[in-house]
């Protein structure tokens, strides 16, 4: 399949990286010195402790800093971070790409981006939690530490879902993404809380039964806030 990957960031190296070695047909469009970092030396995805003390070598992906207007793509990712949509909307219409997939995770600012993009318009744009995380060091390779829950997409998923099942990520759907999202960010918002509570030491956190029951307390209270709005919960199947 052919995939363009829409910002190079950590999230989208990962998607990057992993697609690529599924044998699809990846261009990652990056910037500055994202770009001349990408090109010169891959990308290098670390997961979890060392196997046999060795890390695995980069993958080389096609990265470019400008689209060919001719350029065409079965399926775009666009991974950049909530800062940066404001500046990218305006070109994602002129996307060749028979699908692309906002990957947010955040539902602040979803409607304005399904009207902008064009939801129903010139090609199929849906919404979507990219389920994965990590941080990046740039030197002497782009290494990004990765951990998965499920990708989350509304609607059935089309390119989307076959592509990244084809790399081994977990997918799930939903039909109601916006309520997927405000779930999500309640339960993260309680818990990232909690966690700086201990200093940022999440194993402290689980030790510590008060400060456990304060978080299921305060996620509970935003579920109910949400419902009070009429939102539900929305889980991924």
């Amino acid at each position: 399949m052919k995939i363009l990957i829409y910002g190079a960031g950590v999230i989208g190296q990962i998607y990057a990286a992993r697609l690529h070695e599924a044998g699809h047909d990846l261009t990652v469009l990056a910037r500055h010195q994202t770009l001349e970092t990408l090109a010169r030396d891959g990308i290098t995805l670390v997961n979890g402790a060392q196997v046999n003390g060795t890390r695995p070598g980069p993958v080389r992906v096609n990265v470019t800093g400008r689209l060919d207007p001719a350029s065409s793509f079965e399926l775009a990712l666009v991974t950049v971070r909530r800062d940066q949509v404001d500046e990218i909307l305006p070109a994602l219409p002129r996307l060749k790409a028979s699908q692309v997939v906002m990957m947010q995770n955040n539902s602040l600012e979803l409607a304005r981006i399904g009207d902008l993009v064009g939801r129903d318009g010139c090609f199929s744009a849906s919404l979507a939690s990219a389920g994965t995380a990590g941080t990046t060091a740039p030197s002497p390779t782009s290494r990004s530490r990765s951990s998965r829950r499920p990708w989350t997409a509304a609607g059935p998923g089309g390119y989307s879902r076959a592509a990244l099942a084809s790399a081994g990520f977990a997918v799930a759907t939903t039909a109601d993404m916006d309520g997927w999202l405000k779930t999500h960010g309640v339960f993260i918002a309680a818990m990232c809380t909690s966690i700086n509570s201990c200093g940022g030491d999440a194993v402290k956190l689980a030790a510590d039964r008060g400060r456990v029951a304060t978080m299921i307390s305060a996620a509970g209270e935003g579920f109910r806030a949400l419902a009070s709005q009429g939102w539900r919960s929305s889980r991924g199947r």
